[in-house]
């Protein structure tokens, strides 16, 4: 029979206060007492202990072994008292609750809300007290933590010191407030002066003189997009609301991209580039083309009103299908096929390059002034010969 105790949890870890003692007679047990240290040693470091059912106290160190399946639903507040040092890891069958407390110390001190097949590796302090040492799993808050792969966030979730994720998103600080968005991030950062509030709304406070506020690059070699903001509760079309809106805490200087389509700027300061030094390659306009285009716009110019439109006013302007037409080959570079949709939704619609077209109608008016003034000028000179034959022939 062994004198060794069975449950490592009752050795000590002073030699002398363990069995056999000095005095214990070893004779035939002593075959029974090695057994017994290879037993206890196995079953407390390289065992499935048994399966252990949650509660408020879950003892996991009144169960022989290392390795344990916790079952049922039971919040748990404490795993029981066990000597220091001792280390279990558990498998969570269900979804409970960790408390953090004193008691059990959790990463990020955040309660755990558990997934089946969630892992926790837990090591006594001693007099009740347990410490996570590690937890993988879905609903987890970490500190300092180093994801690679997919980062699913559930929830309410508080991020302390920088954050690194090895994917496609990387937040990243170049100053107080700002933040800096990659598509193939090299470099680590923080947000340091921004939040997202219970609406869900992000917000960002914060600057430095000479800095951009915010930075948003899309280094993507091959079909690049950039921002997509979508009305998906409602579909507004009118100058009240707008897709975004740049303005000062004067409420001047700002410019608008309203849902209506229109682009509205404070004081009409559009400013294009037009130094001849970016324009390589020019040619004047053929006065018989301008002139040509000009009498076929004719029938181009309408009002209309939007098949989505939601006030009663009449619209200004043109159809695409009639400026087409009257451009024909003189100006085909005037009208283009282009999706007003989403690249998942696409939405393909005849577009005016609206800019162009008035730039050609400045040159017809400009044209046009001219034939006015030769006109004038011929007018003036036959009425002159006019009066001159009349003072000839009275």
């Amino acid at each position: 029979m062994a004198d060794v105790a069975s449950n490592i949890y009752d050795w000590s870890t002073t030699a002398s206060s363990n069995s056999p003692s000095d005095a214990t007679t070893i004779g035939a047990g002593l075959a029974d007492n090695f057994q017994q240290i290879q037993a206890t040693v196995r079953a407390a470091f390289a065992s499935k202990g048994a399966d252990i059912a949650s509660a408020t106290t879950t003892d996991i160190g009144a169960v022989t072994g290392k390795q344990h399946d916790i079952t049922g639903t039971t919040t748990i507040t404490s795993f029981g008292t066990v000597a220091a040092g001792i280390e279990k890891v558990l498998q969570f069958d269900g979804a409970l609750t960790l408390t953090h407390s004193g008691n059990l110390i959790l990463p990020g001190a955040a309660n755990i809300l558990t997934v089946a097949g969630d892992v926790g590796v837990f090591v006594s302090e001693g007099s009740g007290v347990w410490r996570c040492i590690s937890f993988v799993g879905k609903n987890v808050a970490g500190t300092n933590g180093v994801f690679s792969g997919t980062l699913n966030v559930t929830g309410a979730t508080t991020l302390s010191g920088a954050l690194t994720y090895d994917g496609k998103l990387l937040t990243g600080s170049t100053g107080t407030g700002n933040m800096m968005l990659s598509a193939s991030p090299t470099t680590t950062g923080t947000l340091t002066a921004g939040a997202i509030n219970a609406s869900g709304v992000l917000s960002i406070t914060g600057g430095t003189s000479n800095v951009e506020l915010m930075q948003i690059t899309n280094s993507a070699g091959t079909n690049p997009y950039g921002i997509l903001l979508n009305y998906s509760g409602s579909n507004p079309n009118d100058t009240t609301h707008y897709f975004f809106n740049f303005t000062t805490t004067g409420g001047g200087g700002f410019i608008q991209g309203r849902s209506n389509g229109g682009i509205a700027n404070y004081s009409a300061n559009d400013v294009n580039l037009s130094d001849l030094d970016v324009k390589p390659f020019t040619k004047a306009y053929e006065t018989a083309t301008l002139w040509g285009f000009g009498k076929r716009m004719r029938s181009a110019w309408m009002q209309f009103k939007y098949d989505d439109q939601t006030h009663d006013d009449w619209n200004n302007g043109y159809g695409a299908q009639l400026v087409q037409e009257a451009a024909g080959n003189d100006f085909p570079e005037l009208v283009e096929l282009s999706n007003w949709g989403t690249k998942d939704k696409p939405q393909m619609r005849l577009s005016v390059y609206d800019n162009d077209l008035l730039h050609i109608m400045g040159a017809i008016t400009t044209e046009s002034q001219f034939r006015i003034d030769d006109h004038e000028a011929r007018l003036t000179a036959l009425q002159a010969e006019f009066e001159s034959y009349k003072a000839a022939h009275p």
